[in-house]
């Protein structure tokens, strides 16, 4: 599998079969993301291209967090001891993966906001906003 973050400055690729899909709903990934951060865990089997690109912040004595420099992508969490990556799952094509998620963390701390899915909102496909924009611009 082949991924990359919005820019395309960095590179993620990996022959490593995607495992555990996951979702936390941590106040920190709630802040760093709005939304709970999903991601797939892969066990250092993966090459990074771009790597003057990451950013690193220490967002615990345990735990790291890494972005884009250029385009402020989240990449991936990362434990220190043991060392074990999640990566962002938005890298890759998502439509591409075949599974669903396995695991949320912090279920305590998710928010109802989070079940959009099931509340009765308005849904605009892309075509419908690009043509309410390009309506906008005339």
């Amino acid at each position: 599998m082949r991924g990359h973050c919005l820019c395309g400055s960095i590179e993620i690729t990996t022959e490593e079969e995607i495992g555990t899909i996951s979702a936390c709903h941590c106040g920190m990934c709630q802040r760093w993301g709005s939304a709970p951060f999903i991601t797939v865990q892969l066990r250092q089997q993966f090459e990074l291209k771009g790597k003057e690109f990451i950013t690193v912040y220490e967002s615990s004595s345990w735990a790291e967090r890494t972005f884009c420099s250029k385009c402020g992508t989240h990449l991936y969490y990362r434990d220190k001891d043991p060392v074990e990556y999640y990566f962002n799952i938005s890298l890759f094509d998502i439509n591409k993966i075949d599974g669903s998620i396995s695991m949320e963390i912090f279920s305590d701390k998710k928010p109802k906001l989070y079940d959009f899915l099931k509340q009765d909102s308005k849904k605009i496909t892309e075509a419908e906003l690009i043509e309410s924009i390009t309506n906008l611009n005339k």
